[in-house]
């Protein structure tokens, strides 16, 4: 049997941390062993703050978006964008944080002091698309920074051409809404006011989006005040040690699993009917290749960017493949930044999962979004039967901008169950019934051009432990 002092020493940190320092000298954690105990503790807490921030979003938004269809996520890094913990909420959001996160510090380098808050919505610089904006509260320990605590949330408006962001006419991103790249809301503790009243200006529910933006704040400073006393509590060599051996024991797990499958190289394909303009029969191809226990997924082989307004930014599509990882290893895994170690995406500026700044995305969280994770698992399948799952459904329908007012209701049915509502349902039937779905998910082979047929299933079996 393991010996509790053994698995200690598969806890110990491999080397010195240095945390990023905003104003001061950075504070370095030395090297040290940390009990099995307290690593569990620690993971644990984490995962109770960022399911409390969840609490209190859930509890005081004032959008149905976020208070009924619960569109936000909660999470929670290090100074450098390290994933520490996620809420379970929407995957697509969470596996893009990392990119947002460095913009961030990179922007406001030098210049981040307690009380700070900082939002982003822009998908070229970390954000997934437009409707989802992101508030960043950054953790002090003393005056370093430790930690940032985050929040994600889809607003119900971000100005633009159309109600709700998804104008299915977009051709660029400016039709499409508010872009907000790194942009400091609060300074030391003080709203910034003109700042806010032009992102107010900007949008068409003034009241809710007030309100809403409150909510993310009071969120992140929910985590903010949990990590304080996460730190104050185990002190921050202890805390630090415990979160290093959290993230080296997620990596482990996954590592355990992919090292089980055949090494070799994995082809997976999914098509997208149209991008609601000129493109037809767009393809989103995934080479996987497999050594030991790691996994490079090559999306260069995808198809050109499109007109319309479902290509996917590469944060969106590093997400998305987070997101294929994640229904194939063990459910009980901490997806966080260990987690997705063991795999390496390569994609291709121009293409539609790696589009030129200016391009149209907002579509993307959920097509091309969908068909990048339905293309890795279809590839994967054959590696690892046992998990891989069978398909989810057709994607939202884009309207064609030239056939009348109807617009495309982007919808994660697929990502997360809690949003497979009846209004979600309805609607999807409803289009069905007047014609509007183009094409059908089917298990291996998605018929270039469409098939018409009965709804699918609208959510995703879950992995088979093995």
């Amino acid at each position: 049997m393991t010996s509790a002092r053994s698995i200690a020493r598969c806890c110990s940190m491999a080397g010195p941390r240095a945390m990023h320092s905003s104003s001061a000298s950075p504070l370095v954690v030395p090297a040290r062993t940390i009990d099995p105990v307290t690593v569990s503790v620690v993971q644990h807490r984490l995962h109770a703050i960022v399911e409390e921030m969840g609490e209190a979003m859930l509890r005081t938004s004032y959008s149905q978006i976020l208070n009924s269809s619960r569109d936000f996520s909660t999470a929670l890094s290090d100074p450098e964008g390290r994933l520490i913990a996620q809420a379970e909420h929407v995957p697509i959001h969470v596996g893009a944080l990392p990119w947002a996160v460095k913009a961030v510090v990179d922007f406001f380098r030098g210049r981040i002091h307690p009380g700070d808050v900082f939002l982003l919505n822009d998908p070229y610089w970390g954000g997934n698309h437009l409707p989802d904006l992101t508030a960043f509260v950054p953790v002090f320990d003393g005056d370093s920074l430790a930690f940032w605590s985050i929040n994600r949330s889809h607003q119900s408006d971000i100005g633009g051409a159309t109600h709700g962001g998804y104008n299915p006419g977009a051709t660029e991103i400016w039709h499409e809404g508010l872009r907000v790249p790194p942009l400091r809301l609060y300074d030391r503790g003080r709203l910034i006011d003109d700042v806010n009243e032009l992102l107010v200006l900007n949008v068409r529910h003034p009241r809710d989006f007030r309100g809403d933006l409150a909510t993310m704040v009071g969120s992140a400073r929910v985590g903010e005040r949990r990590l304080k006393a996460l730190l104050a509590e185990f002190g921050p060599a202890d805390t630090h040690a415990a979160i290093e051996a959290v993230l080296d024991g997620a990596e482990r797990q996954v590592r355990s699993v992919i090292s089980q499958w055949p090494d070799g190289v994995y082809y997976g394909e999914a098509m997208i009917d149209d991008d609601g303009h000129r493109f037809k029969d767009i393809h989103i191809r995934a080479k996987v290749t497999k050594r030991g226990s790691d996994l490079e997924v090559d999306l260069t082989d995808s198809h050109e960017e499109v007109d319309g307004f479902i290509n996917s930014a590469y944060p969106n599509t590093r997400s998305a493949v987070v997101v294929a990882l994640a229904y194939l290893i063990n459910p009980e895994t901490p997806k966080n930044d260990g987690a997705f170690r063991p795999i390496n995406v390569i994609t291709r500026e121009g293409t539609i999962v790696h589009p030129r700044p200016g391009k149209p995305v907002t579509l993307s969280t959920n097509c091309c979004g969908q068909e990048i994770i339905e293309a890795i698992i279809k590839a994967l399948a054959p590696a690892c039967p046992d998990r891989a799952m069978a398909g989810w459904g057709a994607p939202v329908p884009h309207s064609n901008p030239g056939r009348g007012s109807a617009h495309a209701q982007a919808i994660h049915l697929a990502l997360i169950p809690g949003k497979a509502r009846w209004w979600g349902v309805a609607r999807r039937r409803r289009l069905a019934r007047r014609g509007r779905v183009a094409g059908r998910w089917r298990h291996q082979v998605r018929q270039p051009g469409g098939c018409r047929g009965p709804l699918p299933a609208l959510l995703p079996a879950a992995p088979v432990q093995v």
